[in-house]
């Protein structure tokens, strides 16, 4: 989910199960990407997100989805994932089996068809498909870079703290450590 007006694009491996059910990016149990978008934007995406969850299927439902899908587009954010079709075991990143990367040529067109300035990835394991798609670190950062029309010595793809509750609940991260990674996303919008 992109359009013109979008800087920054999050890029994640593929929506969880709880993702599927609930009809979005980011509505796994647990998983804190719209609260820490909330914190970097002082936008309340929070309350549309819980409304999706809760009315799914219904008007009330599709309402929220539509304010919420405008809410992304007006902070000028792109939402997408790095594998297009998998076989899941649950929503952990390693329960993923047969995954089939997206194709390059569909990043490559978000990033041309927009004002992309800088790529979050929100897994490790979203960083590393993005790269395996472009051949490479030094190959995605090129390209990339060249497709967004970016002369800079800085990184155009950058992971992020993980939002997932599985990060927090490993002790991989804390909630504090992780807020203050995102913020270095506020630069960008």
């Amino acid at each position: 989910m992109f359009d013109e007006r979008s800087k920054v694009l999050f890029l994640g491996t593929i929506p969880s199960i709880g993702s599927v059910k609930n009809g979005f990016y980011y509505l796994g149990a647990g998983n804190a990407f719209w609260k820490l978008l909330s914190a970097v934007t002082s936008f309340d995406f929070v309350s549309l997100s819980e409304g999706l969850k809760k009315y799914r299927g219904t008007a009330d439902g599709a309402r929220y989805l539509a304010a919420l899908e405008r809410a992304v587009k007006d902070y000028k954010i792109a939402l997408f994932d790095t594998i297009s079709v998998s076989v899941r075991h649950g929503s952990r990143d390693d329960q993923i089996d047969e995954a089939v990367l997206q194709s390059k040529d569909l990043i490559l067109d978000i990033v041309k068809n927009s004002r992309i300035k800088k790529i979050f990835c929100t897994s490790a394991q979203a960083q590393s498909n993005l790269f395996r798609i472009f051949g490479g670190r030094r190959a995605a950062q090129a390209a990339l870079s060249d497709a967004a029309d970016i002369e800079t010595d800085e990184a155009i793809a950058e992971k992020l703290l993980s939002p997932s509750a599985t990060a927090l609940m490993y002790g991989q991260v804390t909630e504090e450590k992780r807020l203050e990674d995102w913020m270095k996303i506020k630069r960008y919008l």
